[in-house]
């Protein structure tokens, strides 16, 4: 039965090949459908007093680079 019918289609297109011009097209994606997550460091409420040091010496280093590369120029 596939065969004839595929005789039809020839026999109406008279074989011919026809390209198909898409001119738009719709993509969706969900990336993340759960509920967004917490990050790690938000996660451990208490952390030790050596991070929060570290993190705060961390930061203060950088603002003081900072400055000191707005009162260079």
């Amino acid at each position: 039965m596939g065969g004839a019918l595929r005789s039809a289609e020839q026999h109406l297109l008279g074989g011919v090949d026809m390209p198909v011009e898409i001119k738009e097209l719709h993509i969706r994606v969900a990336v993340d459908a759960g509920p967004p997550r917490q990050p790690q460091a938000a996660s451990s409420p208490g952390g030790s007093a050596a991070d929060k040091d570290a993190i705060v010496a961390e930061c203060v280093e950088q603002v003081l680079q900072i400055m000191q590369s707005k009162r260079d120029r």
